[in-house]
């Protein structure tokens, strides 16, 4: 049902264009826009003008935040290595102990941190 003119796009192209639109419109607002806030807003110093790293600076050279990031990572990195190992395999799915093992790396990460 698609009519297409040589060298120029159908009506149903420039429907298809008209519908996305909204949920594009969407997207841009609900998540690239403040996106992109968060990181323009991160890099702007407190009362100055101009872009720095400082908070980022304070952020990875205060001891409590260093621990709490590798204690983040220490958990979402076997987390996911594990889970993305049960979904890979066909058998570990079947598995009940496979589903058993992903909270149990947790609490194995939590304890030694």
């Amino acid at each position: 049902m698609r009519r297409r003119r040589v060298g120029g796009a159908s009506e149903l192209d420039a429907m298809a264009v008209v519908c996305l639109l909204p949920s594009l419109l969407y997207v841009v607002i609900m998540f690239v826009y403040p996106f992109l806030n968060g990181i323009y807003l991160s890099l702007r110093p407190a009362k100055q003008i101009g872009l720095s790293l400082a908070n980022y600076v304070a952020f990875f050279s205060d001891e409590w935040q260093y621990r709490t990031v590798w204690i983040t990572f220490g958990i979402a990195v076997p987390n996911t290595v594990v889970v993305v190992a049960v979904a890979t395999t066909r058998r570990a799915t079947s598995s009940p102990t496979a589903l058993r093992t992903i909270p149990a790396m947790s609490l194995r990460v939590m304890r030694e941190g």
